[in-house]
């Protein structure tokens, strides 16, 4: 039978026991998510951003009709007025290749179609495959007379340009780093630049970092500097060797992005070791034939660097004395003499 409601109240009025832990119920913790629980809220996310387009269309066909227009191809009004916004105010993407090209140098930023024509070599690689170019020899002689101010060029539908000139120049085909500006050989050492533009040059002049030409008055030779890589120091290998000059070093030269010329041989002036990078200043011995090379001239042009050479130096004339008469050679010297 069912107790009396004196029985009932006085179950209601009892204190229920306390929960565990803090006096009061403990939450459970939330179940990690599961693939068909991600597989609905995604299901739930693409939902509302349906709905949301669909709502966006509909406020446009409303303002539309409010308008009182009719479009033709069924076109929405407000559709054609996004196309509107997007004629008037074109992309970021649009508009950097104008942003680029005026901000791009206006200096000469390829060699010309006849300079390579006439001045440019394609040197095919060795057919045998060499090891580091550490244990390959260099071409010392092609890259002290023949190959001075000619273009190397890469092969027919290659754009590998270190590695046409690399290959041209050893005796076998050679394995390298194609990051690095400094490539030794067994014999040599090459020095790989990119020649720094006149608007470049001119904003660095006051810094350490400039990759361009000077004229030296003195020696009469083209000087250019040189930066080793920053985690480079004298003790370096590569870097032992150049101080120690027991090795023959050739430059390799180009405008950017554009294929290297051979500038030849190159003596050391002045080092900064103590510099980071360290700095090392070269002078070109085959300044003589870089003078009459069109690709050389290229590349003064690029650097800003005036191509009109200053004409030697009149030679200072001598002050001789003037010859004894004959009389005088037989005539005796007196005591006091």
């Amino acid at each position: 039978p069912p107790a009396p409601p004196a029985a009932r109240a006085a179950s209601r009025a009892r204190p229920r026991p306390p929960a565990k832990g803090r006096g009061r119920r403990e939450r459970r913790p939330a179940a990690a998510p599961t693939r068909s629980s991600a597989r609905m809220a995604a299901r739930a996310a693409g939902t509302r951003l349906r709905l949301q387009a669909a709502e966006l269309d509909e406020l446009d066909a409303m303002e539309a009709a409010n308008d009182g227009g009719e479009r033709a191809g069924g076109e929405r009004a407000g559709g054609e007025r996004r196309a509107k916004r997007q004629r008037q105010a074109p992309k970021a993407s649009q508009q950097q290749p104008e942003a680029a090209q005026t901000m791009r140098p206006a200096v000469k930023a390829e060699y010309s179609a006849q300079v390579v024509e006439r001045d440019g070599l394609r040197v095919a690689p060795s057919p045998v495959a060499g090891g580091s170019s550490k244990e390959v020899d260099g071409r010392i002689d092609m890259l002290a007379q023949d190959w001075v101010g000619k273009i190397l060029l890469p092969p027919e539908g290659s754009n590998s340009l270190k590695a046409a000139a690399m290959e041209a120049i050893g005796t076998l085909r050679p394995r390298f780093s194609k990051y690095s500006g400094i490539q030794p050989f067994r014999n040599c050492i090459i020095l790989f630049v990119n020649a720094s533009s006149s608007e470049e040059s001119a904003a660095a002049r006051a810094g350490p970092y400039t990759n361009t030409f000077r004229w030296l008055a003195i020696t009469q030779r083209w000087a250019m500097p040189w930066f080793a890589q920053a985690r480079q120091h004298p003790e370096t290998p590569v870097i032992e060797r150049l101080l120690e000059r027991r090795d023959p070093v050739f430059l390799m030269c180009r405008i950017p992005a554009q294929p290297y010329v051979c500038c030849g041989r190159l003596e050391l002036l002045d080092t900064d070791v103590e510099a980071r990078p360290m700095r090392f200043d070269w002078a070109l011995a085959a300044t003589p034939l870089l003078n009459r090379a069109n690709p050389f001239l290229d590349l003064l042009t690029f650097c800003g660097v005036s191509n009109e050479i200053a004409p030697d130096p009149a030679p200072v004339p001598l002050t001789c004395k003037k010859e004894p008469d004959e009389d005088a050679k037989t005539r005796p010297l007196p005591l006091e003499a």
